[in-house]
């Protein structure tokens, strides 16, 4: 760990069970108090995986995550600044249950669902336990008193706002309704209409359906029997306007735009195109494969702040942005590394035409002010372990931790910015070596170099002999020290050429945890209290045992 050059230098040998990354950025800033200093700069719920997010309001906006046994609240979580700061609400109720999703109607009635299910009818301000039915992985009201859910138990149907839950009529498994009466459903037998609220469907179109829209009070669209299908009155007749060409799900963009889409074909041949119609349905074109579906979900989200703004999430969790109601498309935000979980219905969520949300993985949250033009984060994103932090002489922040995450802070007051991955293992250390350059290790002993604060990194070659890496100590961009956990040859290596060949010191081995030079004066401690110490750059060390080292050291800095 070092400290910039404009920091007056000091020594001091560090021996502790652990180094917290909290006390090391104490240090890293030159406080010298331990006393009302401190301030928590990656806040909850950055470490619980985002399910689902919500905005009912204009800055208010609900997270729905797993839940940690640990703690002692729920997995919802409120903000009423726009996401600025965060309130852990005490739902669910009992701890370990977590959620899968959230939806809201309107600003006022809201659901969420996972291991227990709640509602709201106040915008969020209280939550009402629901009936237990299994796991939810879905939920979604058209109204405020039908609902459809399906998980583990099938799919079950609402007729008063989650209250009481049956299993759906015919095994109809997508529903859309025009009003608070009159309502479409879809099953394996066909399309299905409602004039009561839900209360009982009648059959209008026979066949395997797929998926049904209304668009206006008399337009609706449907595929069945891989055909698409358009009424004008309502839902109650129907006719085949076009194939639906392997597609299986529908989006309404406005009155007169939908959007034909899913995936079809097999491994690796799947074919992703996309089906727009400008006419409410009567005739369709083909967009071709205008979305990457993305990830293991390779699905895909959509939702359309206005007329003419459609947003489109993937499985991988980037996101699509068109502003002519779907013909084109733009990708306008690519993750750097959080993906929607298996569990996840992280979607993009709109609180007006401009001011929309999206979160997903480990407390990763975006927002955007213009549409979804573009992102930006309003959460660290990385529920990762921090292993090592350093200081830029500009007084910004770099930290790397477990999974190969890197995260940035500009001028060491602001948000942390999870910048992406760079390793698949673990990164151990990082040590700034100039105003831009930054070395970093990972667990494997890899050394990666950035010359511009981190923005891009290029790879090293890996240490010739087995090493489990733990620090990392340079002089320059090109010249320094790894050291680790090394039994096979050596715990020790050089390199001279900023990682491109290392040298190993010989016959030191063990289980070493941090390495240090101050000019040609030089400290490596093992985790068992083992202190080297080489007075002549690194050419010959001598070796004695720390005294009162009954702990397990984890960590020593020299400065």
């Amino acid at each position: 760990m070092h400290v910039d050059s404009e920091t007056p230098p000091r020594r001091s040998l560090v021996t502790t069970s652990s180094l917290t990354l909290l006390s090391v950025f104490a240090v890293l800033v030159g406080g010298t108090s331990l006393e009302a200093q401190w301030t928590t700069q990656s806040p909850i719920p950055t470490h619980l995986g985002v399910r689902g997010i919500a905005a009912p309001a204009n800055d208010r906006v609900f997270l729905a995550t797993e839940d940690d046994s640990f703690d002692q609240g729920g997995a919802l979580f409120e903000s009423l600044d726009g996401g600025a700061s965060w309130t852990q609400r005490g739902v669910p109720f009992s701890l370990g249950s977590g959620f899968n999703g959230i939806d809201f109607l309107d600003s006022q009635f809201g659901w969420a669902w996972g291991n227990e299910n709640y509602r709201t009818t106040d915008g969020g301000s209280t939550w009402e336990a629901l009936p237990f039915l299994g796991t939810a992985y879905f939920m979604e009201f058209p109204t405020p008193d039908f609902g459809l859910t399906t998980g583990n138990f099938g799919a079950y149907v609402s007729r008063d706002a989650g209250l009481t839950w049956n299993p759906s009529p015919n095994d109809m498994s997508a529903f859309s309704f025009a009003d608070a009466d009159t309502g479409l459903g879809v099953a394996a037998s066909g399309v299905y209409r409602s004039v009561d609220g839900g209360a009982n469907f009648n059959l209008v179109w026979a066949g395997a359906g797929k998926a049904v829209e209304f668009l206006t009070a008399a337009d609706a669209v449907a595929i069945v029997d891989d055909e698409l299908l358009h009424s004008a009155d309502g839902g109650v007749t129907w006719t085949v306007t076009s194939g639906a060409q392997g597609r299986s799900r529908l989006f309404e963009v406005s009155p007169q735009v939908v959007l034909a889409w899913g995936r079809s074909g097999t491994h690796p041949d799947f074919d992703d195109r996309v089906l727009r119609s400008s006419d409410g349905g009567l005739t369709w074109a083909d967009l071709g494969e205008v979305l990457d579906f993305g990830g293991l979900a390779a699905t895909l989200r959509f939702v359309a702040p206005d007329a003419d703004t459609v947003v489109v999430a993937n499985g991988s969790g980037s996101l699509y942005q068109s502003v002519d109601a779907g013909a084109t498309w733009a990708l306008v935000f690519v993750s750097p590394g959080p993906m929607p979980s298996f569990f996840s219905s992280a979607e993009a969520v709109f609180s007006d035409a401009l001011t929309g949300y999206y979160g997903m993985g480990s407390g990763f949250v975006i927002k955007t002010i213009d549409g979804g033009a573009t992102w930006n984060q309003i959460s660290s994103g990385s529920g990762n372990p921090l292993n090592a932090i350093d200081r830029f002489p500009s007084g910004d922040l770099i930290a790397v931790g477990d999974g190969g995450e890197i995260l940035t802070n500009e001028g060491g007051t602001g948000l942390w910015i999870l910048r992406g991955v760079l390793a698949f293992d673990d990164l151990e250390a990082v040590q700034v070596t100039g105003p831009q350059d930054v070395v970093a290790v990972d667990g494997s002993g890899i050394l990666y170099r950035s010359a511009d604060a981190g923005a891009s990194w290029t790879t090293g070659s890996a240490l010739p002999m087995t090493l489990e890496a733990a620090d990392l100590d340079f002089s320059s961009p090109s010249s320094g020290w790894v050291v680790g956990r090394g039994f096979a040859g050596a715990a020790l290596f050089h390199t001279a050429d900023g990682g491109a060949s290392w040298t190993p010191t010989l016959d030191f081995q063990g289980y070493y945890v941090a390495v240090d030079f101050e000019g040609d004066t030089g400290w490596a401690v093992s985790r068992n209290g083992v202190l080297q110490h080489s007075t002549d750059a690194g050419s010959t060390w001598t070796q004695q045992l720390l005294p009162g080292s009954s702990l397990a050291i984890e960590q020593v800095d020299f400065w």
